[in-house]
């Protein structure tokens, strides 16, 4: 589940508030912890808590999931997803970590009508496991703003593309942090080519065409 560190804003207040309600009513019942939630979603438990205080944005990913963990409507979390319309299943073109063209397309849930601007990215290693496994997809936009946090796929100059978590460009480098160590590291400027906002992680292998 990516998290987004965007500016948070009213409706994002609200969808915490919203979240935090119906997890207070449900938890019980549904015997959900933040670290069993955590666990379920392959994501750590800080970033369960931080959905819930409304300290990162939840996006339509990270709805639709909490949705179906507490067995309630998406629009009960965000009121503006009422509008099914909004929610379009997309069929991406996908590549993996070299950038080579997979003879697959992927399905996932999407905001809006376009989506020529997103693509998926199959994970063909295990370096960043448990976060992203073998053999499961990220769901790239080529065109949305990322930030501080922000989960990102790194195109460079070198044998295939990295995931990290962005920090900073300072002068004539980028920094990086490890999504799994949270170790930093740097980039000459020089070497990126381009950096594209993580919005999803695909679990859901078997929705795949081939």
């Amino acid at each position: 589940m990516n998290k987004s560190n965007r500016n948070i804003t009213k409706d994002d207040l609200e969808a915490a508030l919203n979240l935090k309600s119906i997890w207070m009513s449900k938890k019980e019942f549904l015997q959900l912890t933040q670290l069993k939630v955590s666990q379920e979603l392959g994501t750590t438990q800080s970033t369960i808590s931080q959905y819930l205080s409304g300290t990162i944005a939840l996006n339509t990913d990270a709805t639709l999931k909490f949705s179906t963990i507490l067995q309630c409507k998406p629009e009960e979390i965000r009121p503006e997803l009422i509008n099914t319309n909004l929610i379009q299943e997309k069929t991406l073109p996908c590549i993996n970590l070299e950038g080579i063209e997979q003879k697959k397309l992927v399905k996932t849930n999407y905001i809006g009508k376009n989506n020529t601007h997103i693509y998926a990215v199959l994970i063909n290693t295990s370096d960043y496991a448990p976060r992203i496994r073998q053999n499961e997809y990220v769901i790239a936009d080529s065109i949305t703003n990322y930030s501080t946090n922000d989960e990102v796929l790194i195109q460079v100059n070198e044998p295939h593309n990295l995931i990290r978590k962005f920090i900073k460009k300072k002068n004539n480098e980028y920094s990086f942090r490890d999504i799994i160590t949270d170790e930093t590291s740097t980039i000459p400027l020089s070497n990126v080519i381009s950096i594209h906002l993580i919005i999803s992680i695909q679990r859901l292998i078997k929705n795949n065409l081939t």
